[in-house]
Order: structure tokens, then C-alpha cells, then sequence
């Protein structure tokens, strides 16, 4: 057996190995705002009595800057996912080491 090759030679963790969960953290969050965005740029609902009592509703359309902050902030999720997995790709050198799941599920699930 050669010396040291069943040890692990890692002495706590890089840049990358740190920088990785920071950048799901950091998904989750963008997330969180496309989603706070979309809810707040559609039609607001107009009911029967705001009809009766002349309340005035911003009606049938959506917000078109709300929609596009959201579409920016996709690609910006888009954009710091895949560097993501990028550099948790460069990392995967060892049996134990494993893809990020969050930037997995927000890069499949949130961009479609």
C-alpha cells in the first residue's frame, strides 16, 4: 500500500468546498424573491363589494416591471447555480463527496 493513500489528505476545507453551500443558501433566497415578485405583479382580485362601494383596484393586467425583476433574478439564480455545480463538479475526486441537492433541485425545478 502506498503511504498515505488511505488517509484524507484534505486539511479542512478549501474555498470551493465552503463557497458550494453558501451558493445553495444564496438559490434558496433568489428563490424566495421570484416568488415574492410573481405574487405581487398579478391582477389583484376585484370583489362585489369593491364594485358597490367604488373602490378603485388596479385591474386585469400584470405588472410588467415586477415580472421582469423576476425574469432577471432567474437568470441570475440560472447563472449562480451552474457555477455552482461547476465548482462542486471540480471537487468530486473522492467517494464521499456528493452534488450540492439544493442547487440541483432549484436548477431543475425553478428554471422550467
Amino acid at each position: 500500500m502506498v503511504y498515505g493513500f488511505d488517509r484524507n489528505k484534505r486539511r479542512g476545507g478549501d474555498i470551493v468546498v465552503r463557497t458550494v453551500p453558501i451558493l445553495g443558501l444564496v438559490t434558496w433566497f433568489v428563490t424566495l424573491a421570484i416568488i415574492a415578485l410573481i405574487v405581487e405583479s398579478r391582477p389583484e382580485a376585484k370583489y362585489n363589494l369593491d364594485v358597490y362601494f367604488n373602490f378603485y383596484k388596479r385591474g386585469g393586467y400584470w405588472r410588467a416591471d415586477l415580472l421582469t425583476a423576476a425574469f432577471l433574478a432567474a437568470l441570475l439564480e440560472l447563472i449562480v447555480c451552474t457555477g455552482g455545480l461547476y465548482m462542486n463538479s471540480m471537487r468530486m475526486k473522492r467517494d464521499g463527496d456528493q452534488y450540492n441537492r439544493g442547487l440541483i433541485f432549484n436548477l431543475i425545478f425553478f428554471q422550467f
